[in-house]
């Protein structure tokens, strides 16, 4: 069976970076989970009803507040 690392040994640090993801990969993704989670966790505090916002500690000004704000934003 032909093996590219075999028969060239500098590529192999390469190939190996190529076959497997990287950590780059995997933090962008926890990234996108984490602004995929904001946006959701955003959404249904826009449709919470006042006396359910008053269940958690916040006002509606509050709420609105943290609705406006990007998904990118903490």
């Amino acid at each position: 069976m032909f093996s590219p690392a075999r028969f060239f040994p500098a590529l192999s640090g390469l190939i190996s970076q190529l076959v497997r993801p990287s950590a780059d990969a995997a933090d962008a993704q926890a990234v996108i989970a984490a602004w995929s989670k904001r946006a959701r966790t955003r959404r249904q505090l826009r449709h919470l009803p006042p006396h359910l916002l008053r269940d958690i500690g916040l006002t509606s000004e509050q709420a609105d507040q943290e609705t406006e704000k990007p998904f990118w934003r903490t």
